[in-house]
Formats: structure tokens, C-alpha cells, sequence
């Protein structure tokens, strides 16, 4: 493809093992990527596997029309054995077959078969590559399943990320964790962006929301696992000061957490009438969400960055996150929201009745979040780092 000056357009392949809105971040944020560098004139293409959750569970029809009508171009493979793998038939072929003519390949994340399909692909064509390493490299994660990681990186990992032409890290903080295993030379230090489609209400919510102001809402969206804490947020809000209407909604997956024990934990602690579980919920329906809830609240672990702190500052939210959040730290610059440094059941319950007591409050620093996110959260400086590279590096 070349245009009216005669100069090739850049052609980059993304990679990614799986592309489904349950997947959280890594999936979503490929597409939106994908997106922002084909209005910046690159001819992207995103790959990945049509896997949504469990073995044997496909993407929607209506989620896969959704990321092409955010002008995202996408080809999604049927998921094959290994599943475990996020293998997808005729994966490698169709990246054997535009490996010529590409100017970069880039990994997103490690340890799936896509994502050595895609390294071994970029080698034997000599494209350069590099890796979007969402949190995979943070000592919390490498700590996860150590024996299986460390075989996977004496393997291949290790050989992956040294021939890399970069390793990109949403946070200055992520990439220092890394240092051990990248070189300085190979970081792209360039924060996420946050974007809303349309949003689309959840029925099931439509009859409690007519009942209740938006400040007396507090949210907590994404997946529900361990490092995310769910439980810990409901142990804090059965000690929080809240009124009668005060509602906290639980909207995501299960994963390493399920809803029903959540639900069990809600019952013991008293506050089961008071807590909302969804289930997984749309781009959409989570736009709904955070422009409809008044405090949103992250008590994660750790979190390389975390989109869905971005997404609800731009939602208009007060965001209530751990230090471990890398993305708390947009909070701060927007003067929003509260940042915890010792995140504990007694913390968290004093903000969270901080947020429910001050109607204004709140109010104010969701305002300021939306304009801040507005104005610095985009996906733009990340897309623009790419086709850079690609343009630099690529073949004469």
C-alpha cells in the first residue's frame, strides 16, 4: 500500500493471544491501540484468538462488531488445543504470510503460544518486534507460578525478551521492577490510554438507580481475583458510615474469586442486601457504570498500571486506589480521588465513608479526574511510540 508521495505506509502486526473484553485490560487496550494507529495512517492489524474466558466459550458476534466499529481491524482465529496455550488454528500461517511485508511485529504480553509464534515468525523475516509486557515482568507476577515460568523463560522467554528491539511499560515504576531483565536500552516508558464507547445501561440496575443518587454508589469493576482484593472491600464497607440507600456494585468475572463467595462473605458480614453483583458487563455497560456511580474503588496488590482506573476518571468518578496501582498516580496530578499507601480494612472503610459523607466532595473530584483523563489519557503518545519505532527501524 503506498500513498499519492510515493513513501510505503507502515504496516504493524499486533499480536495478542486472546482478544474478549473478559480478559480485562491487555485485550482491550490492544484494540483501542489498534484503533488510535490506524487514524494515525499505520496499517495495523491485530490478531488473536476468538478464546472468551473458559475452554469452549467464544467472543460475541455483537462484542467482535463492537471493536470493529471503533475502526479497530481485527482477525480473530477459532481457539484449538492447547486452550490452556491460547492456541488458535491457522494462527501461525496467517503471520507467516504477512511477515514480509511488515515493519514490526508487537507481542502483547508473554508466556502464550500466539506470542512465540509471533517472535519466531519476526526472526525468520528479520522484522523487528517488541513486547507490551502488561505487568508480566513485575516480581509480583514473576513470583506467580515460578517453576513454570522459569522453564518457559530457559526455554524461549529468556531468548525473546533479550532479542527485542524494546520492552514497553505503561509506568516508570513497572519498568524499574524490571531492570533485571531488561536492558535500559530496551525500555519504552509510555503510559496506557482510557477511552469510553457508548454507553448502555444495565437493565438488571435500572430500578436500584432511579431509586439512589449517583453519590451513593460505589463501584468496583474487573475480574474478580485475589490480587484485586474484592474481599477486602467488603470488609471495609461493612465497617463503613453509610446510609440506607448506599449501594456497592460488583461488577466482573470470576476467576481466582468467585461471585458466590462473595456473596457468602457479603451474607456473614451483614451487608448482603447492600451489595450488587453483575457478572461480567460490555464496554458499554461498564460506560454506564462509571458515569453513573459516584466513587470507584481499586485496592488491588498490584497493578502494572490498571486501565480501569483511567477509564473512571474518565467516567467522572472519585477513585479510591492502592499505591500498588500504578495508575494512582494520575490521581495525584489531578488532584483527585485518594491514594492509600497502607491499604487495610480500617483505610479503606475511612475513605469509602469519606466518599458516601461528602456529596461535594466527590462530586468536585470526579470533575476533575474526567478533565484530567480527558486531557493526558489517551492512546495517542503510545501509538505515536510505535509507528516511530517502525519507521526507524524498518527494512530498506
Amino acid at each position: 500500500m503506498t500513498p499519492k508521495n510515493g513513501k510505503k505506509v507502515l504496516k504493524i502486526c499486533q499480536v495478542n493471544s486472546v482478544v474478549a473484553e473478559v480478559y480485562g485490560g491487555p485485550s482491550i487496550g490492544s484494540v483501542a491501540l489498534n484503533s488510535k494507529l490506524r487514524e494515525l495512517g499505520v496499517d495495523a492489524v491485530l490478531y488473536g484468538t476468538n478464546l472468551n474466558g473458559a475452554p469452549g466459550s467464544r467472543i460475541s458476534s455483537a462484542e467482535e462488531e463492537r471493536y470493529r466499529e471503533s475502526g479497530a481491524v481485527i482477525e480473530l482465529f477459532e481457539s484449538t488445543w492447547p486452550s490452556s496455550m491460547q492456541n488458535g488454528r491457522g494462527f501461525l500461517r496467517s503471520l507467516i504470510r504477512i511477515g514480509p511485508d511488515s515493519d514490526l511485529f508487537h507481542l502483547d504480553g508473554q508466556y502464550q503460544l500466539p506470542l512465540i509464534y509471533g517472535y519466531f515468525v519476526a526472526r525468520w523475516f528479520k522484522v523487528p518486534y517488541g513486547i507490551q509486557a502488561h505487568g508480566s515482568l513485575e516480581p509480583y507476577q514473576r513470583a506467580k507460578s515460578r517453576l513454570k515460568k522459569w522453564i518457559y523463560g530457559a526455554v524461549i522467554g529468556n531468548r525473546i525478551l533479550r532479542e527485542a528491539t524494546y520492552v514497553h511499560f505503561a509506568s516508570a515504576s513497572e519498568a524499574e521492577r524490571a531492570r533485571d531483565v531488561v536492558r535500559p536500552d530496551q525500555e519504552v516508558i509510555v503510559p496506557l490510554g482510557a477511552s469510553l464507547p457508548a454507553e448502555k445501561a444495565l437493565s438488571s440496575l435500572s430500578n436500584l438507580f432511579s431509586e439512589t443518587e449517583r453519590n451513593e454508589r460505589v463501584l468496583f469493576l474487573g475480574r474478580l481475583t485475589h490480587k484485586k482484593r474484592p474481599d477486602l472491600l467488603l470488609e471495609a464497607w461493612a465497617q463503613a458510615t453509610r446510609s440506607r440507600n448506599s449501594v456497592l456494585i460488583i461488577a466482573g468475572p470470576d476467576e481466582d474469586v468467585t461471585a458466590a463467595e462473595l456473596r457468602r462473605l457479603a451474607s456473614i458480614l451483614g451487608v448482603a442486601e447492600s451489595v450488587v453483583f453483575t457478572g461480567q458487563v460490555t464496554g458499554p455497560e461498564k460506560s454506564w457504570l462509571y458515569r453513573n456511580c459516584g466513587t470507584f474503588v481499586l485496592a488491588s496488590e498490584n497493578e502494572n498500571f490498571a486501565l480501569t482506573v483511567g477509564e473512571a476518571m474518565l467516567g467522572g468518578c472519585h477513585v479510591i486506589a492502592s499505591t500498588g496501582v500504578a495508575a494512582s498516580e494520575f490521581l495525584v496530578l489531578a488532584e483527585s480521588g485518594r491514594v492509600l499507601a497502607d491499604m487495610n480494612v480500617r483505610s479503606l472503610s475511612n475513605a469509602v465513608s469519606e466518599a458516601l459523607a461528602n456529596d461535594d466532595v466527590t462530586a468536585r473530584s470526579g470533575r476533575r479526574a474526567a478533565a484530567y483523563a480527558d486531557e493526558h489519557l489517551s492512546w495517542r503518545p503510545l501509538a505515536s511510540a510505535l509507528a516511530e519505532i517502525a519507521g526507524r527501524t524498518r527494512k530498506a
